[in-house]
């Protein structure tokens, strides 16, 4: 009974604690995509929604009109998963279109957010949003090389040529052609950027291709909606789509969909 009570009590002081700061999490979650669009991105001043893409069973994606029509249909088409596909725009002009791609690493589900050129040729940058990987294996993903000790950093005498804020690891998809990225199937051995080195983390083979993976999944789904809206039939090698393009900003509901079905699959691992 003693247990019983600590538990429920425990329980109420966990779901109020929640409650109260839900909105917090949900706005700091916000301003960390803002960032990480900026990131795949930098040319775009602002972002528009280009279209909804949701990933079923079968590892197909649909292109939807909206949020609301992932949870109307959720159960009966099998969705699993929906993402939105923006556009970055510059002065009225589309500078390139931007999504975010998710696949299951070592230990953690691997959020990226991808960048592609508005010819659809090649990735223009891509962000790694989020990860729990391995510290010192997969969770170099996100390290920023530097020659300076540390006794240098504490004392604020970095050079200015090492305070790039851009992981080497993120850097090297800068520029590489969609076409090549899609044929990969695993980092492996892989020079993408041409610079005469591995590119794949040592020792971290499955969280470097989680990043691949989920780098093709971003890619996929800008096609898809791009292809939609344009009435031109997507790839070969891009996913099933179906609906209309939708380029209204999304609503706040349809963000809340959004970060829920995002909060659901990290939490059942499907990516």
């Amino acid at each position: 009974m003693v247990l019983g009570v600590v538990a429920l009590i425990s329980a109420l002081a966990l779901g109020v604690t929640y409650s109260a700061v839900k909105a917090r999490i949900a706005e700091q979650e916000q301003k960390v995509l803002e960032e990480a669009l900026k990131v795949a991105l930098p040319e775009a001043e602002e972002f528009a929604t280009l279209g909804y893409v949701a990933k079923d069973w079968k590892e197909a994606y649909h292109v939807l009109e909206s949020a609301e029509e992932f949870e109307r249909d959720r159960a009966a088409k099998g969705y699993l998963s929906l993402n939105v596909v923006r556009k970055g725009l510059r002065d009225g002009e589309v500078v390139g279109y931007v999504a975010e791609g998710a696949r299951r690493g070592y230990s953690s589900l691997i959020r990226v957010a991808v960048g592609v050129d508005p010819g659809l040729t090649k990735v223009v940058a891509i962000k790694v949003i989020s990860q729990q990987e391995t510290p010192g294996l997969g969770a170099r993903v996100d390290e920023i090389k530097t020659s300076s000790t540390l006794w240098a950093a504490i004392l604020g005498r970095i050079p200015k040529g090492e305070r790039s804020s851009v992981p080497w690891f993120q850097q090297n998809f800068c520029g590489v052609g969609v076409e090549r990225l899609l044929s990969l199937t695993s980092l492996k051995g892989e020079d993408i950027n041409g610079d005469g080195q591995p590119d794949a983390i040592t020792g971290a083979t499955i969280s470097s291709d989680a990043v691949i993976g989920a780098v093709q999944r971003a890619i996929r789904q800008i096609m898809s909606v791009v292809s939609e809206g344009s009435g031109e039939a997507p790839p070969g090698d891009a996913p099933e789509v179906r609906g209309a393009d939708a380029v209204s900003r999304p609503t706040p509901a349809g963000e809340e969909v959004v970060r829920e079905s995002r909060e659901r699959n990290a939490e059942e691992g499907v990516s």
